[in-house]
């Protein structure tokens, strides 16, 4: 068999060509955090701001946390955000002062189609409607739009 460099009997001779070797750059997100970017509402101390989605890095819900929330980050009403921040890069937030009902939920998720996030998490003591709200949010998200999101649920039986 004839090739450019001649008649290839064994695999001794160098074809003529550039021959080029890619490294990628290792990802920057990768570096940064372990998981990336969580989403949930939660009913928050009253000096958050309410019904807004607000972006909170680790760092600053560590640093800030008195003058974001008007109480530490040591308070038991944050545990969830302190909680999540032990696995995640940055957490948006969507405070409520009085415990959040359905149409709260709905505000949420409709403020939330425009962030860019990789979990949604609903928290405990939500009725089976909310969680069934946040299913099909999910769904419709990664079917529709296309975004790789996961929803995390507590103690919900429905199969889907």
């Amino acid at each position: 068999m004839s090739i450019g460099a001649g008649t290839f009997t064994v695999p001794n001779k160098i074809l003529p060509g550039a021959y080029m070797n890619f490294v990628s750059a290792a990802r920057a997100d990768a570096s940064l955090s372990q998981r990336g970017v969580a989403a949930m509402a939660l009913m928050l101390p009253a000096d958050f701001p309410t019904l807004q989605v607000i972006r909170v890095t680790a760092a600053e819900f560590y640093n800030d946390a008195e003058s974001i929330f008007g109480v530490s980050s040591s308070h038991n009403q944050l545990r969830p955000v302190r909680e999540t921040l032990r696995n995640a890069r940055e957490v948006l937030l969507y405070g409520m002062v009085a415990p959040p009902d359905e149409a709260r939920h709905a505000d949420f998720l409709s403020k939330l189609e425009s962030h860019s996030f990789n979990t949604l998490a609903l928290v405990l003591g939500a009725a089976d409607e909310i969680k069934q709200m946040y299913v099909d949010f999910t769904r419709r998200m990664r079917e529709e739009v296309g975004m790789k999101i996961q929803c995390v649920l507590h103690n919900y039986t429905q199969k889907n």
